[in-house]
């Protein structure tokens, strides 16, 4: 059984606390990661450096032990690379994140008066959220309907004429896509 934890900290304030919080973990990684990629940086521009000297001072002997400080020079390389492209990674998914507090608590405030939620789930996936309640009227649903028609963050409403078969408390379900690449209007 899910349990629900309900926020009563007003909008911003929660957006804001929710960027200080991002904000905070984000600069910790990310500082991590600086340090991490300085110090295998500053080993890999050290063992470089030694490959150097030893090639200049060694003689032909010693060439097995120069090939393998250049394949320790070579891992540290792919190392880096890799810690490269975790950092890319993180930064990709922290961009596409769909923030779905947001986006439900905005849809929340385009209900109408009469109108009654009774069931909303949402697909990550496929950014569809599914709502189904009734309605004291017709008119109720259709004013619902054309509020979430007009939302920019809404890529598509797909709301069934059956809907609106019962002039007094209809059943209703309504099918929402939330466009990703807007939902920062919401913000704003």
């Amino acid at each position: 059984m899910n349990m629900r934890r309900l926020n009563l900290l007003p909008l911003n304030r929660r957006l804001g606390l929710r960027r200080e919080v991002m904000l905070s973990a984000a600069t910790k990684f990310l500082r991590g990661v600086a340090f991490g990629l300085g110090g295998l940086i500053l080993v890999g521009a050290l063992a470089g450096t030694g490959l150097w000297i030893m090639s200049e001072t060694m003689s032909r002997s010693t060439e097995v032990d120069l090939q393998m400080e250049l394949s320790n020079y070579q891992r540290l390389r792919v190392i880096v690379s890799r810690e490269n492209a975790v950092l890319e990674l993180v930064n990709d998914l922290a961009k596409d994140r769909l923030e779905w507090s947001l986006v439900v608590a905005n849809l929340l405030k385009i209900v109408p008066p009469g109108v009654t939620i009774e069931t909303m789930n949402a697909d990550k996936a496929t950014s569809l959220i599914s709502l189904s309640g009734s309605a004291l009227n017709r008119s109720s649903l259709v004013v619902f309907e054309d509020r979430l028609r007009v939302m920019p963050w809404i890529e598509e409403v797909v709301a069934p004429r059956e809907n609106l078969m019962s002039r007094i408390n209809p059943s209703y379900t309504i099918q929402v896509v939330v466009d990703p690449k807007n939902v920062e209007v919401i913000s704003k």
